[in-house]
């Protein structure tokens, strides 16, 4: 015997086809479908129950994952405010770090430029001090050097002097070696005069005669410089004196005498014609109003 076979296709044509007859024709068969269906089907109020709860577990669902969305986000919100702050603050820092350093940098500079300028300032007050010192050590030399040549020049006058008496020197020597000094040292002008006496005035006879003249601030001073002087010397030289006045028609402001000896007795002389004596050349006074051995 041959069982026929029926394809799924057949089935489901069959089912579309006869099921929905049977179902309104077969009461049974309705109560019997009706109730395996319910059975094994849920039914539409269980649905429409489930799929409430489903969506109201859903809502749930949304509201806190919602929830949870906003508490994150506002957890990121505050991270970024405690980012955002962070960053302000390491810039805060950064920029108090840089002010910092620059500060430091321009005190140091400042304090760079401080010690500069003080050892340079110190250097130069080393240097006019040392300077100084070497100007005054070298005035101090000069001044000792002026006082060695002065005294030599002291002592080979009265050595000079001394030559003369005892017809050591020439007397013409000692005369000009003392105007020198009185041109170097002191910066008169001297000048050796020859004036020719035609009626032996000087001398009691016609000569020639020798004067001296020291011309200081445009005044004539007679000089007469003699390693000694005596007493008929002394009167000799006021002739001169009065024949220069006469011939050359100026009037003589000082008559000075130098000399390292001097009789007594022309010291009187000297004193009663207003005559300066003085024993060197350095004693002589600059001014008008003399000081020499007339006045002490």
């Amino acid at each position: 015997m041959t069982v026929a076979t029926i394809d799924r296709e057949t089935i489901r044509r069959i089912l579309v086809e006869e099921l929905p007859r049977a179902i309104e024709e077969d009461t049974d068969f309705r109560y019997w479908l009706t109730g395996w269906m319910a059975e094994t089907f849920p039914r539409r109020s269980e649905v429409e129950q489930s799929t409430a709860q489903i969506l109201e577990q859903l809502a749930a669902l949304r509201q806190d994952f919602n929830r949870q969305m906003a508490l994150q986000a506002q957890r990121i919100e505050a991270l970024e405010q405690r980012m955002d702050a962070f960053e302000q603050r390491m810039e805060d820092l950064r920029q108090d770090f840089n002010q910092r350093m620059e500060d430091l940098r321009q005190d140091f500079n400042q304090r760079m430029e401080d010690l500069r300028r003080d050892f340079n300032q110190r250097m130069e007050d080393l240097r006019r001090d040392f300077n100084w010192q070497i100007l005054r050590l070298t005035e101090r030399h000069e001044s000792l050097e002026k006082r060695v040549d002065r005294g030599f020049a002291r002592l080979e006058a009265t050595l000079g002097a001394i030559g003369a008496r005892w017809g050591l020197m020439a007397e013409e020597s000692f005369r000009s070696g003392m105007a020198g000094i009185l041109r170097d040292e002191f910066g008169w002008q001297v000048e050796h005069v020859l004036i020719m006496d035609t009626e032996g005035y000087v001398f009691g006879r016609p000569d020639q005669v020798e004067i001296d003249i020291a011309i200081h601030d445009g005044a004539h001073w007679l000089v007469e410089i003699r390693s000694s002087m005596s007493k008929p010397d002394m009167y000799t030289f006021v002739r001169k004196a009065e024949l220069y006045e006469r011939l050359r028609e100026v009037q003589v402001a000082r008559r000075i005498v130098i000399s390292p000896m001097i009789h007594p007795q022309a010291k009187e002389v000297a004193g009663r014609l207003n005559i300066e004596l003085y024993t060197s050349v350095y004693d002589v006074s600059p001014d008008l109003s003399g000081d020499g051995e007339k006045n002490r």
